[in-house]
């Protein structure tokens, strides 16, 4: 899954989503990073990685830009929402305002590139508690997917390596559905 690739021009895909929501940790993850604590907390301008997937006969080459949440770095933002075939909009399932942000911020700052996939991936899955009232269960997750029109949406935890492997997934279902022009998926993974 990992590893650079000049044979075909990749697809980007741009993360967003609330600072500190887990978007870096993701990432480094992703490329087989030791989940560093310090780092995942550390505000970047973007940070990248690149993996090779494997889809029906071909590769795939995604390009994962993890762009920082902060109001100051807007600009920076907005310009490689202008590159990307895709976004991954995140939000922490233990803080339901990183939550509501996804349509109060996030989708809004999007609406120029809204004919551009959207997978919506709930993080920090092993913080969420059950019975707490700042954590967003699935079924809240499931319901904000059908409402932004996300064609996907994960559950998912850097820390634990959970559901990981699904963003990628999601992201080639992605492509393959966009090449036969179908509609939105209401999997959760």
């Amino acid at each position: 899954m990992e590893g650079k690739s000049s044979q075909s021009d990749p697809v980007n895909i741009v993360l967003i989503g609330d600072g500190y929501v887990g978007k870096t940790s993701i990432l480094k993850a992703l490329g087989n990073c030791e989940y560093n604590v310090r780092s995942a907390t550390q505000a970047n301008l973007y940070d990248e990685l690149h993996i090779e997937h494997k889809l029906s006969d071909r590769s795939v080459h995604f390009k994962l830009i993890d762009t920082a949440g902060q109001e100051e770095y807007d600009e920076v933002r907005r310009e490689w929402y202008k590159k990307a075939q895709m976004f991954v909009v995140c939000f922490s399932l233990a803080d339901k305002v990183s939550y509501e942000n996804v349509l109060e911020r996030w989708i809004p700052e999007i609406q120029p590139y809204r004919h551009k996939t959207v997978i919506l991936v709930g993080t920090k899955l092993d913080l969420r508690q059950p019975r707490s009232p700042d954590c967003v269960n699935s079924e809240k997750g499931v319901r904000l997917q059908k409402k932004i029109g996300a064609k996907h949406y994960v559950e998912c935890s850097a820390a634990t390596g959970h559901g990981l492997k699904q963003i990628i997934d999601a992201a080639s279902s992605a492509i393959v559905a966009n090449q036969r022009g179908t509609k939105n998926s209401c999997t959760v993974q």
